[in-house]
């Protein structure tokens, strides 16, 4: 999984071109990771920025990575939060699985659009993917997994609640059967080898019994309204 998410990678480029970057933007992008998405936009577009993960071995990768092709994207091993930004706005913003990186459960999705919201200018976007029910989580789901029914919304609920602060969906793409069967069942494997001792079963039938059907993952390219 190229960039770590359910959605296919050909369609998070896309919607990476859709922002229509040059040399003179910078973008933020929070969660790198070991910076995949990065070396993609550096590569192509040249422009400038910061990137944020608290994962200090993802960080070394991303910098690795950025280096070679001598960016100008500083990658800093700090939490949003805790980061003092040199520059008050940016022309993008991406944050694509990591919306936990702006609160605990049932706080961390809108804090997210509220912070980025903040972070980029007026008529620019904000490319973020995230977690959503599909349907009202069932109890023995939530028990098996340990998950809560207040870490997600529903698509509808994720709409409002974006343009709540200033931001509209101007496109979006969910993640179809068949790749989050992909991307559960590459982590079942992943993990397992990484943590033999580490029994999967009770994650990977719940999944099938109830997950398949519960959770979703969304792709929103968001406008941030002028005014």
């Amino acid at each position: 999984m190229k960039y770590n998410n359910p959605i296919p990678s050909e369609i998070i480029e896309l919607f990476t071109q859709r922002l229509m970057l040059t040399e003179d933007d910078t973008i933020l992008e929070v969660g790198c990771g070991e910076g995949a998405l990065l070396e993609y936009i550096a590569e192509r577009y040249r422009c400038g920025g910061v990137a944020l993960d608290i994962d200090k071995k993802a960080t070394v990768k991303a910098r690795e990575r950025l280096n070679r092709l001598n960016s100008t994207i500083e990658v800093v091993d700090k939490a949003f939060d805790e980061y003092t930004f040199a520059q008050d706005t940016f022309s993008h913003a991406i944050c694509i699985g990591s919306s936990h990186a702006f609160g605990g459960v049932g706080e961390a999705v809108e804090a997210m659009f509220r912070a980025l919201s903040k972070k980029i200018q007026e008529g620019r976007y904000l490319l973020v993917g995230v977690g959503y029910w599909k349907q009202e989580p069932p109890a023995e789901y939530l028990e098996k997994t340990g998950l809560q029914a207040e870490e997600l919304r529903s698509l509808p609920e994720l709409i409002e609640l974006a343009s709540s602060h200033g931001l509209e969906a101007v496109s979006m793409v969910r993640a179809s059967e068949q790749d989050w069967d992909l991307f559960e069942s590459f982590h079942w494997h992943k993990w397992s080898k990484q943590n033999p001792e580490r029994d999967m079963s009770t994650w990977r039938n719940a999944y099938i019994q109830w997950g398949k059907e519960t959770m979703g993952f969304v792709l929103f390219l968001l406008e941030k309204k002028k005014g």
